[in-house]
């Protein structure tokens, strides 16, 4: 799992870009113990084959 930051600077992308995409289904995330979203390095992984990032 990646904090927002580290999912956007993968993608070299706004962490608002990732946050749009987890909140639309688009990327699975979940939410730390804190309150932080996190997101599946196995999606981010699959969304950057799929557009050649």
């Amino acid at each position: 799992m990646l904090s927002l930051d580290e999912a956007a600077l993968s993608m070299n992308v706004n962490s608002r870009t990732i946050f749009r995409l987890a909140e639309s289904g688009g990327l699975h995330s979940s939410e730390s113990p804190e309150g932080l979203m996190l997101i599946c390095a196995t999606d981010l992984h699959r969304l950057s084959a799929i557009y050649s990032v």
